[in-house]
């Protein structure tokens, strides 16, 4: 039901449709005709298969008119938009350490955590252990905390991460297919590392890097997403689901870059 290379649903009723249609044809055309990474389903779906296959990928508390999932990334699961950016770091975080220990690392640890300033390709540096100062509007200061008490909870269980193990020979063919399964080997953090580690005549024993999150976001969070927002904006503003996917998707503006130590 829902392609392989789609990684935003959105989902309304057909009343929603048919109002936008009613309002505007164009409005409705390119609705309902978005990009090939954007999916758009319409309640009710017309077979309980439909609905069953839908519920395999997203959860079915998800599934409402109004509602906005995404894909993560190395999974073929989706979450709500208000959440994808902590499943995300954990995701992509985990799965680098699953490779680094293929490759034999003895030690995988975040040494820093900052946020990045996706529109403006700027960085700010912010401890984990503090909270975030910038100031805020009244009408959304309730909201932003929220979101910010959640992004700084989300930077102290990573920074609390730390993994060990024994040691040893990189076990280059294991690597090889948690890249295949993954579909990693377009991304240089994770053929890089392993890349070096398949230098055999000289061993690498201590490895710094960063893991930026940035290009991530803004593949979720772009202009495309922003102009369905505002349509759906038209019927359902003001329900209190909406409005939490329309605020959390408007105060998206940073996204995580850890610093990484690994140590084989």
């Amino acid at each position: 039901m829902i392609e392989p290379y789609v990684s935003k649903v959105i989902i309304v009723d057909q009343r929603f449709l048919e109002d936008v249609g009613q309002a505007s044809r164009t409005d409705l055309a390119e609705f309902t005709n978005p990009g090939m990474d954007t999916k758009v389903i319409s309640l009710p779906l017309s077979s309980n298969d439909d609905m069953l296959a839908l519920t395999r990928i997203i959860d079915a508390s998800a599934i409402r008119p109004g509602s906005i999932v995404v894909k993560p990334g190395y999974t073929d699961h989706f979450v709500p938009v208000d959440t994808f950016a902590k499943e995300l770091v954990h995701r992509k975080y985990g799965l680098f350490v699953q490779l680094c220990i293929a490759l034999g690392a003895k030690k995988v640890a975040v040494t820093n955590i900052e946020e990045v300033d996706i529109e403006a390709d700027d960085k700010s540096s912010t401890s984990a252990t503090l909270g975030v100062n910038a100031p805020v509007a009244s009408g959304d200061a309730e909201f932003k905390s929220a979101a910010s008490n959640s992004s700084n909870d989300s930077s102290k269980s990573i920074t609390r991460v730390a993994t060990e193990a024994g040691g040893g020979a990189a076990d280059l063919g294991l690597a090889a297919k948690l890249l295949d399964q993954y579909g990693l080997h377009g991304d240089s953090l994770f053929t890089g590392i392993y890349n070096l580690r398949a230098v055999g005549n000289n061993n690498v024993t201590k490895h710094e890097l960063s893991l930026d999150f940035s290009n991530d976001v803004r593949r979720i969070v772009d202009s495309s997403i922003q102009a369905k927002i505002k349509v759906m904006s038209k019927l359902y503003g003001g329900q209190a689901d909406f409005e939490r996917v329309r605020k959390s998707i408007e105060h998206i503006k940073h996204a995580t870059r850890l610093s990484i130590l690994v140590e084989f």
